[in-house]
Order: structure tokens, then C-alpha cells, then sequence
């Protein structure tokens, strides 16, 4: 084979190897269903009611935005939101077994390195992280933020916790910006459940 064909070959092979990359990062991955999550996070045999709450004045607006960082999205540091807008209207399931509230859970969207991520935050009545799931993601390396080891660690945290990557938070290696955006979507569910339900 000559040089040139050589040369082409392996452009051509590298091209394929950037399509296939492309195409993954650009494939959503889902983890978990609404119901299934809901089951993960609040547990079986739970009566789950939806109960739609809005930050109605600025005041509060802006409580919740100095809990987190002065913003309402996680800002990622390669600068692309993937359609992910701020809102002030947000939806709790709240669970019940035997006619006692067991815990609220919140579906939040955030914006990784490569698209959107979902995840479902589970609440204790109290606002402490009961536990999280990643229902969705669209990474080429932040599978294991889905990890049930890694998220164990949010378990717990509260309004008083810093929730944040570097401080109470590890990150997954190689997977930074997926692990600051799992834990903005912590922060932010007790943020929001701390305004909404416990001020």
C-alpha cells in the first residue's frame, strides 16, 4: 500500500473514531423512568402527590439563587447551557405511606459537558437528601456519577452543607463537570424545598 493510501486510511479511520464519539456523547442514556425513580427515592407502596410550587416574590427568587452561586442553572465551565433555562415554577412529588409524609422528590435538569442531565432528588420531611438518581445523562464519560457508591454521599446533606465539588462533595475523575452538575441539582432541590416548604 502506498503512503498516500496509508495517509487516507488513516484519516479516515480517525474521522470514524470522532463520528463515533460524537454520536455517543450525543445519545441520551436513560437510567430510570419517572415511576421508577419515584420508587428508588421514596420507597414502594407510596401514595405519591404532585404538588406544583412557584417562587412568587423576588425576595425569595433571590434567597435561592445566593444558595446557589447566584444562579438558578449549573453554569458549565465549557460555557453551553443545552437548552436548559432558569424557571421559577417547579414540581414536588410528595410521598405518603399509612397517612405520613415519608419525603418529597424533585426532578431537576442541568447541562453537563455534552447535553442535558435529569436527575431525581429524594427528600427527607425534614429537607435532608434522602437520595438521589440519575434518570438521564448525555456524557462520554460521566456514566459513573450514576453510581449508587459515588452518590451515597449527598445522603444526609442539608441547607447547612456546602453540597459542592472540593468541599464536601468528591468528584468522579474524569468526569469533573458531570460531578459539579449532579451536585448543583443537590443543592438546589434543598435550596428550593428549604424556601418552599420549610421557611
Amino acid at each position: 500500500m502506498c503512503r498516500m493510501s496509508k495517509k487516507l486510511l488513516l484519516l479516515a479511520a480517525a474521522g470514524a473514531g470522532v463520528l463515533f464519539l460524537t454520536s455517543q456523547a450525543n445519545a441520551y442514556q436513560t437510567l430510570a423512568t419517572q415511576d421508577q425513580a419515584l420508587q428508588m427515592v421514596l420507597g414502594t407502596g407510596v401514595q405519591i402527590t404532585p404538588i406544583v410550587k412557584k417562587l412568587v416574590s423576588h425576595e425569595e427568587k433571590r434567597e435561592v439563587e445566593r444558595k446557589l452561586g447566584d444562579r438558578l442553572v449549573y453554569k458549565s465551565p465549557v460555557g453551553e447551557n443545552w437548552g436548559v433555562e432558569p424557571t421559577t415554577t417547579f414540581t414536588f412529588y410528595k410521598g405518603t405511606r399509612d397517612g405520613k409524609e415519608v419525603g418529597v422528590a424533585l426532578i431537576d435538569v442541568e447541562p453537563g459537558r455534552w447535553g442535558q442531565n435529569t436527575f431525581m432528588i429524594g427528600l427527607n420531611p425534614d429537607g435532608s437528601v434522602k437520595r438521589v438518581v440519575v434518570m438521564k445523562y448525555r456524557e462520554q464519560w460521566g456514566r459513573p456519577i450514576a453510581n449508587k457508591v459515588w452518590l451515597k454521599q449527598f445522603i444526609g446533606k442539608n441547607i447547612k452543607s456546602p453540597i459542592e465539588v472540593g468541599k464536601d462533595i468528591d468528584s468522579v475523575s474524569g468526569a469533573t463537570i458531570s460531578s459539579s452538575s449532579a451536585a448543583f441539582a443537590v443543592k438546589k432541590a434543598v435550596a428550593l424545598y428549604w424556601a418552599l416548604f420549610l421557611k
